[in-house]
């Protein structure tokens, strides 16, 4: 339960919102720069291996993050390849 608490906005229309926070402080506490495109692959990697744990997480919150995957993949496939 609480792993699928902690990370409970994967499959909400939040993850847009919470990602770059994230981002933000991996950036100001790990000094971690990277660009769009790297953090973008970053994050599309990590919903690909995510899985819920409790029957309300695969049910409910699997759907929204497969919704959010799927944008990731359509931003992704709107960036230039970095050299």
């Amino acid at each position: 339960m609480l792993c699928d608490a902690d990370l409970i906005h994967v499959g909400t229309s939040s993850f847009f919102y919470k990602n770059p926070l994230l981002r933000k402080e991996w950036s100001v506490y790990f000094n971690y720069h990277i660009n769009d495109f790297e953090w973008h692959l970053i994050n599309k990697e990590f919903l690909e291996n995510h899985y819920f744990w409790a029957t309300y997480g695969k049910n409910i919150l699997e759907k929204g993050k497969n919704n959010n995957l799927e944008k990731l993949i359509k931003i992704l496939g709107h960036h230039k390849l970095p050299d």
